[in-house]
């Protein structure tokens, strides 16, 4: 199926990768298991074993409901203006991405969000990926990532870091940005519940204050931060995305 293309020494060092142009003279990397690519930031951005997660859905930012029902005492407020998005959202497989349009602050993981304040994008690894150029496979041959899908996937440019051993429970963490992002809320877990008599909720809000992305974990009658997530840090993901 490849006899259309010419082939030639590896020009890069990666285990069981080629080289070859089409008739078009146009270079294409055909990569099995065990290529990586790495960002000038040290940051992984291509991998064969892993598909890229790519563009599936914008979304328009829907109506609210129960608008200040859930008071969440944070440092960024306490829950009066956030309202629950309507069931209009879709709770589809894949990543949920959220661009603030204004100073606002969220707890995405709860659905609670201020009214109008900013757009939804939804990213999946289940779709089709247009081969072309610089295409790369799996094990499997299953295309993973290729250079004619790469402007419908999530640009990583940045991460809001949280070290080893840091608690954000009901602290601050500022992350100073040039751009205003859109981040990966599915990497911000959050509950509320309400028995009809008490309430109780646990979970990161973010803010975004027009230069900088905020973060903090909130909780009450529900697990702390310390006890959710541990003490190992992690990083939540800050991306661009093409024509957005």
């Amino acid at each position: 199926m490849y006899s259309q293309y010419r082939w030639f020494y590896p020009p890069i060092s990666s285990n069981r990768t080629w080289y070859r142009r089409d008739n078009n003279n146009r270079g294409v990397y055909f990569c099995m298991s065990g290529f990586q690519v790495f960002n000038t930031a040290g940051n992984q951005i291509i991998d064969s074993n892993t598909k890229g997660t790519a563009f599936s859905t914008e979304i328009g930012f829907p109506a609210l409901t129960d608008i200040g029902f859930f008071l969440i005492n944070s440092q960024f407020g306490n829950g009066s203006t956030l309202g629950i998005l309507s069931q209009t959202f879709p709770l589809d497989a894949g990543l949920t991405w959220f661009r603030f349009n204004r100073g606002s602050y969220c707890m995405p993981g709860a659905l609670l969000f201020e009214g109008n304040s900013g757009q939804f994008m939804r990213t999946t690894a289940s779709g089709q990926l247009q081969s072309g150029y610089l295409d790369v496979f799996d094990g499997g041959g299953r295309l993973v990532w290729s250079a004619a899908s790469a402007g419908t996937m999530p640009r990583i440019v940045d991460f809001i870091d949280l070290p080893a051993g840091f608690d954000l429970q009901d602290t601050v963490l500022t992350k100073p940005i040039g751009f205003n992002p859109w981040i990966c809320i599915s990497q911000m877990p959050a509950n509320v519940s309400f028995d009809g008599t008490a309430g109780g909720y646990s979970g990161f809000q973010a803010r975004w204050t027009g230069n900088s992305v905020q973060l903090t974990y909130v909780s009450r009658a529900q697990n702390t931060f310390s006890y959710s997530v541990g003490t190992g840090g992690f990083r939540i993901a800050l991306a661009t995305f093409t024509g957005y």
